[in-house]
């Protein structure tokens, strides 16, 4: 409280001060007081002068309450959660939250991720649109726990159908795994080896669990292709009539594929390095063949680009 009295004559020997509260006066010229409860209070300040003269003055004042500190926190996460702020009452104007690594927000319901393990301070800081403002520390309120590390390695990421794989758990931090291989087959194996039976795409994951109760996950692709095979007719009738008018060769599991057909005198008519263009009959100018027996030369690679050559004699019939 701030004291402005004067008097013209004489001097100012006593002040007495009364707070409206029924607390004790105070005589101190320009004291502060705390007041307890919120409310309306009927402050009075009377002053007496060494002439035997006093005045007093009355004024209203209004104490509102402290905004409250209230908000929702998981207390306990794992490095790399994300963790939601949340303050619970109304009539805030302002908010600054202090999460205890260098990081604020003067947002109301903030969400913060720690980025390594250890006992992290809060702090937070309120006012409302009264003017009043709040405030709290709380030492190492947030636990960080330490995440483990999920990673694996195998021995192929390409196979024929029916072909195993070796996986290899490379994590670390953790004691408790979990495979899931897409195909209806899971492990708590550290090493597992799994046979895929069916062609496809395959996503295979490993979740690694610590002591804590934090976890981390990882996901690699397996293809599985068809088993290699290679199907090449022995002769064809290029006339025209819709029914085996084309000389293709069909397999599966092929990757690379080029075949070459030459004349009885060794010249080559047709070339291709696509399995579903396949030869009508006619020569690299686009003439009809006559009937008769032509040599093929076939040269294939796998999914795993292992080489396969084939050659041999094909019929032309009319």
């Amino acid at each position: 409280f701030s004291n402005h009295s004067a008097v013209s004559q004489g001097n100012i020997i006593l002040f007495q001060w009364d707070f409206g509260d029924f607390s004790s006066p105070s005589a101190i010229k320009d004291p502060s007081y705390q007041y307890l409860n919120e409310g309306e209070y009927n402050v009075n300040l009377t002053v007496f002068s060494d002439k035997g003269c006093q005045s007093d003055q009355n004024s209203i004042i209004t104490i509102f309450s402290k905004p409250s500190l209230s908000f929702i926190i998981e207390d306990s996460v794992c490095v790399g959660d994300e963790v939601l702020f949340e303050y619970v009452s109304d009539d805030i104007v302002n908010w600054f939250w202090d999460f205890g690594d260098g990081v604020n927000s003067n947002i109301k319901n903030p969400s913060h991720i720690y980025d390594y393990a250890a006992d992290f301070d809060l702090y937070l800081m309120v006012s409302d649109d009264n003017g009043c403002s709040n405030d709290t520390l709380i030492p190492s309120y947030i636990t960080v726990l330490e995440q483990p590390k999920s990673s694996f390695s195998f021995s192929k990421s390409i196979v024929e159908q029916g072909s195993y794989i070796e996986f290899y758990n490379t994590s670390a931090g953790g004691n408790n795994i979990f495979w899931d291989f897409d195909n209806g087959i899971v492990s708590l194996d550290n090493d597992p080896i799994i046979t895929f039976e069916d062609t496809g795409t395959y996503f295979v994951s490993l979740d690694i669990l610590n002591d804590y109760g934090c976890s981390d996950n990882t996901i690699h692709t397996i293809d599985v292709y068809p088993r290699f095979n290679c199907y090449i007719p022995n002769s064809f009738t290029p006339n025209q009539d819709g029914n085996n008018d084309i000389f293709y060769v069909r397999g599966d599991g092929i990757n690379k594929f080029e075949l070459l057909i030459y004349d009885r005198w060794g010249k080559l008519v047709f070339s291709s390095l696509d399995q579903d263009i396949g030869w009508e009959g006619n020569d690299l100018h686009g003439n009809f063949l006559q009937q008769g027996q032509y040599m093929y030369y076939l040269t294939v690679s796998d999914i795993n680009n292992r080489i396969w050559v084939y050659n041999g004699e094909l019929n032309l019939m009319k």
